[in-house]
């Protein structure tokens, strides 16, 4: 073993323990890593920064910004509002659900899919009294089926493409993954309806969980005339310090003041609200003059009439609020919302909310204004999902022709005459000549920490070869599987890259795993674009934890599941995956 396969054997043992713990962001993790290997030499300035010029970082920017026209257009709530236009039995809406989810999230990034048809399904279920948890599961899988079926499906595919080039070899085109996705994505379709479907729980989700536990939540105390907080500001009351609850707003001559500003003077008759653990009002009850007026459900009436509305917010994995709380952040003042819960884990956070420690995955019960959606729902913070009351506006002519351009640039795609950046660039000026996205939108729309995150990856991958990592750690996997059919060396390298995805990410586990999974080939006399195609599918197919993939944990708070929840009906359809994948790769390929 040389001083260079030690030394990279060993970053990257760290930087797994990183992203595993969470300790650090895997921006920082990855960040360090390349620098590790630019100090030692392992890799050379150019290398290190390589990937921010990659053909397929380049186009997962492009995509980023189809996207956001695509949503902006409304095309993706018209699209789910037809799904949901009426109720039908349970079966039948399943299909009903995972079919066009499945198709539309092979062509476009399923996470606008999952949180658009997660948004109308909720607010439809509500409707029709339908408890989502039986729905919500197969909605995050079934656009997993689609994003392996082409490759702007999901980034991991171009990811790995971007590498294949890093790495010498030619990158995978447009449908190159299509003979092996459409089958597989058949197979888990099917699982879900006739089996997968009685695996998973009825459970409440956070909305239902919050209207029948309301007492716990909202409090409502009127300020007397012989209160000792009239004529006192907020602040100066000392009320955002209160244990145990947290004031998030006053009702006065019939209007709701919330979020409140810390300035705002308290006067008679003023209703002051307040939010976290009710049940502990120690320090409420010593302030004379405040008395408890009103139950909680009659509060809330009354705020559905004014300008505020309730929203669920889950924070994403790329979020700020991650490792933060409330108080550290001004969330009020930021984010103009108060929270009222917090959902972690299928649970209440029990509390005081301004010092909780925000996580991934978090959903937030939030009370603002009716523009906190059109204000945060294309930032990173949130995948967010609304109210019934609150809904994009639908632009007919705009959806229409931007779903044609789209669907123009797939076709085009299809014939590998240009790169597929070329032909999204194209796409790109033609929706923003037409002023059907503007400048700043597109800005907006583009996840830079992603992308920052996987141009460095890139150069992690190129380390792993430079320093002869792949060829060591490769040579011992052949010993142990080279003399076994080529359907168990696909079986091995699947299950490998499956358990690195569900510890790290799909993003991070394909760069760790495909330079090795190409040396593997390469001995074994497999063809490293059908490797590379494994590996693609392997590190997307999440399906056992809420935290390896992005849309199970969109899903995972909104449902209310348990984490076991997704392992129940999981590894099943793992299993399946894995050996439906090795299984057309040997037939075929």
């Amino acid at each position: 073993m040389t001083f260079e396969i030690l030394i990279t054997l060993i970053t990257l043992i760290f930087m797994m323990y990183f992203l595993i713990t969470e300790r650090l962001d895997p921006l920082i993790t990855f960040f360090v890593g390349v620098i590790l290997f630019l100090v030692t030499g392992i890799i050379s300035v150019d290398e290190a920064v390589s990937g921010f010029s990659n053909k397929g970082v380049l186009t997962l920017a492009v995509i980023y910004m189809l996207i956001s026209a695509l949503r902006n257009s409304g095309a993706l709530s018209f699209i789910a509002d037809k799904i949901f236009s009426k109720k039908i039995s349970d079966k039948k809406q399943l299909l009903r659900i995972i079919f066009p989810t499945t198709l539309i999230s092979s062509f476009v990034n399923n996470i606008p899919v999952v949180a658009a048809f997660s948004s109308m399904f909720m607010r439809w279920s509500r409707k029709h009294n339908i408890q989502v948890s039986k729905f919500l599961i197969p909605i995050s899988f079934a656009s997993i089926f689609g994003g392996i079926c082409t490759l702007i499906g999901t980034s991991t595919n171009l990811v790995v493409s971007g590498l294949l080039e890093q790495f010498g070899y030619k990158s995978l085109g447009m449908f190159d993954l299509t003979p092996i996705g459409i089958p597989l994505a058949v197979m888990g379709i099917v699982y879900l309806y006739f089996i997968g479907y009685k695996f998973i729980p009825l459970r409440k989700n956070i909305h239902e969980q919050f209207i029948s536990d309301y007492n716990n939540y909202l409090l409502e105390m009127e300020v007397t005339s012989n209160c000792e907080l009239i004529g006192k500001t907020v602040k100066e009351a000392n009320l955002r310090n209160l244990k145990g609850v947290f004031l998030v707003g006053l009702s006065r001559d019939d209007n709701i003041i919330s979020p409140i500003s810390p300035e705002e003077i308290i006067v008679p008759d003023d209703k002051l609200i307040f939010t976290g653990k009710i049940d502990i009002i120690d320090d409420l009850k010593k302030i004379k003059g405040l008395k408890i007026i009103k139950e909680a459900h009659e509060l809330m009436e009354e705020m559905k009439k004014d300008n505020a509305s309730f929203f669920e917010a889950v924070i994403s994995l790329n979020s700020q609020l991650i490792g933060k709380t409330a108080k550290d952040l001004g969330f009020r003042e930021k984010y103009k919302a108060a929270i009222l819960a917090i959902h972690r884990k299928g649970k209440r956070v029990i509390s005081k909310i301004g010092n909780i420690k925000f996580k991934p995955g978090d959903v937030l019960f939030l009370i603002a204004d009716k523009e906190f959606k059109e204000r945060w729902y294309r930032g990173d913070d949130f995948f967010h999902i609304s109210r019934a009351d609150s809904k994009l506006n639908i632009k007919k002519g705009n959806s229409i022709f931007i779903s044609i351009i789209f669907l123009l640039l797939l076709i085009v795609a299809a014939f590998n005459i240009m790169h597929v950046l070329f032909w999204a660039l194209l796409a790109l000026s033609l929706i923003i000549l037409t002023k059907n996205l503007s400048l700043k939108e597109a800005k907006e729309s583009i996840n830079l920490e992603i992308l920052v995150f996987i141009a460095l990856a890139l150069g992690i991958g190129k380390a792993i070869i430079n320093s002869g990592t792949a060829n060591f750690i490769a040579g011992g996997v052949y010993n142990l599987i080279g003399n076994m059919p080529e359907f168990w060396i696909y079986v091995f390298v699947y299950l490998l890259v499956v358990i690195l995805t569900e510890m790290i990410t799909n993003n991070s586990a394909a760069i760790i795993t495909l330079p090795i999974a190409i040396k593997v080939a390469l001995l074994s006399g497999i063809e490293v674009h059908t490797i590379a195609l494994l590996v693609a599918i392997a590190a997307s197919s999440s399906f056992l934890t809420p935290i390896g993939y992005q849309t199970n944990l969109i899903v995972y708070g909104l449902g209310n599941y348990k984490f076991t929840d997704f392992f129940k009906v999981g590894l099943p359809l793992t299993i399946i995956f894995m050996f439906g994948t090795a299984g057309i790769l040997t037939l075929f390929f």
